[in-house]
């Protein structure tokens, strides 16, 4: 090997490099080669250590097993693998990005008087800011009765004002309107969330006072690193299929058996994910079978009762709890295949018919690389489109066109479901409806109104397919010991 390019391997920035891993970067003999690799990247790795965690922690990245694994070096193995970091309360989450997130541990998070008992929960620092629960419950809160939400946030306000303590710094703060009410019988709960901001680039770790009007003591907590662990193992009974782990572990409460189950995506999954968060992308359940998508089995393979107040979101899951005993271990835990999603894209010309027409032959066809698109009808009424603004009587010839396609999967591990279709055109509203049958694939029929028009077609771009990744997860989670 030459060396301009000996030079090159060494001159390359960590983030570069792991561009290459682990498609890019071709499989090489050169020993010099693999060793300027592994220098590099372990040089980012320790330079990340020093700077953040004193030496403790292990910058995460891809791991390479074609090109690496082959040479067994177990200093580059664990420099590529992932870091998972555990918020007792909160979930998990992975350091993927460069955003951190810290623990925030409540020193003493209960406090009771007349009647009424306040508890801190699920507090996490992510960035300059602090999240959290405050949980008021008892017979000495007001009842709100068919109050609205808004009625019952600000009686609370007024009655438990909040100061929280920066140092010697007070900070008194007005929580977000957000939270829920609860009245029983004899007990009423309240439910606030509550964000915390501290100065922008301070140190966020450290001891911190919150307190709440007409309580003794201080709440006290403090904002420290996370758990780190990863082995994801270690969250649980654990399964890992196409790159995605699911991971399940069960606790014994009075009031059932509380199963966290946390996914730790591929970047397929990931990207399904946060489609649907960012963009309200549907994702479906394994062939809209929404019944047997996740469940709960006993030891004798019956479905298990999910308490309905009991399900709680976590970082990267969920908390449920069941209504069983320690009778009922070991546990199953069943998850049907996720959904993927890539950035595959193409463009059609879809034909338009004259106003009342219909058409159902020469329709594009158009394949993707885990399924097919084939229009199946095109029809067109022109109509004349209302601004439903009260205040406007705004008119224009419109054309009403309502097309159908259907998706059929090719075969193999991915099965093509879905696709977004984007219109180069001005449109006034959308609106569809679809369905999925193992023989017919996914279906789906699109009505939108668009601005009226002589064209004889519409483009429109066909992009980012929603796809199973087949392969179900079945998981069992044996009887807790005491923790």
């Amino acid at each position: 090997m030459g060396k301009d390019y000996a030079d090159f391997l060494d001159d390359l920035p960590e983030e570069e490099l792991l561009e290459y891993f682990p498609e890019k970067l071709p499989a090489m003999e050169d020993r010099l080669a693999v060793k300027r690799i592994e220098k590099n990247v372990l040089r980012g790795v320790r330079a990340e250590e020093k700077r953040r965690w004193g030496g403790k922690r292990i910058a995460a990245a891809a791991c390479c097993f074609l090109l690496i694994g082959a040479v067994g070096h177990k200093p580059i193995l664990a420099a590529f693998q992932r870091v998972f970091h555990v918020l007792p309360g909160v979930g998990v989450y992975i350091n993927d990005n460069e955003e951190e997130i810290l623990e925030v541990r409540l020193l003493n998070p209960v406090q009771e008087k007349d009647g009424i008992r306040v508890e801190l929960k699920d507090f996490y620092c992510k960035g300059v800011a602090i999240y959290g629960l405050v949980s008021f419950t008892g017979d000495g809160l007001p009842y709100f009765g068919p109050e609205s939400m808004e009625v019952m946030s600000k009686v609370m306000k007024e009655r438990f004002p909040m100061t929280w303590y920066d140092g010697e710094k007070e900070r008194r703060f007005v929580p977000s309107t957000s939270g829920w009410c609860t009245d029983g019988e004899k007990t009423t709960e309240f439910h606030n969330d509550v964000l915390i901001y501290h100065e922008r680039g301070t140190e966020p770790r450290g001891r911190y006072e919150f307190r709440i009007e007409g309580f003794d003591e201080p709440f006290v907590f403090e904002v420290v690193d996370p758990k780190t662990i990863k082995d994801v193992k270690k969250l649980g009974y654990s399964m890992t299929k196409n790159d995605t782990t699911v991971s399940a572990r069960a606790f014994l409460r009075e009031e059932g058996i509380e199963v966290e189950y946390y996914v730790i995506p591929s970047e397929e999954v990931r990207k399904a994910e946060e489609a649907q968060r960012r963009f309200y992308t549907a994702i479906y359940p394994y062939q809209l079978d929404a019944e047997n998508y996740f469940y709960i089995q006993n030891a004798d393979g019956e479905k298990m009762e999910f308490v309905n107040d009991k399900r709680k979101r976590l970082m990267n899951g969920y908390s449920y709890t069941v209504k069983g005993t320690a009778e009922d271990f070991p546990l199953t835990l069943h998850r049907s295949p996720f959904t993927g999603i890539d950035s595959e894209m193409h463009t059609v010309d879809l034909p338009l018919p004259a106003d009342g027409g219909i058409l159902t032959e020469n329709l594009p066809r158009v394949d993707f690389c885990y399924g097919t698109v084939e229009f199946l009808s095109v029809e067109r009424d022109d109509v004349v489109w209302e601004d439903d603004n009260e205040y406007s009587d705004r008119t224009e010839d419109a054309a009403k066109v309502t097309y159908t396609y259907r998706v059929m999967p090719k075969e193999g591990l991915r099965q093509m479901y879905g696709v977004g279709v984007e219109i180069d055109a001005e449109t006034f509203s959308r609106s569809g409806e679809g369905g999925w049958s193992e023989e017919a694939g996914a279906e789906e029929t699109e009505t939108i109104l668009l601005k009226r028009t002589d064209a004889e077609s519409i483009q429109l771009t066909l992009e980012n397919p929603s796809y199973w990744i087949e392969g179900d997860y079945d998981i069992i989670i044996k009887k807790p010991g005491k923790e």
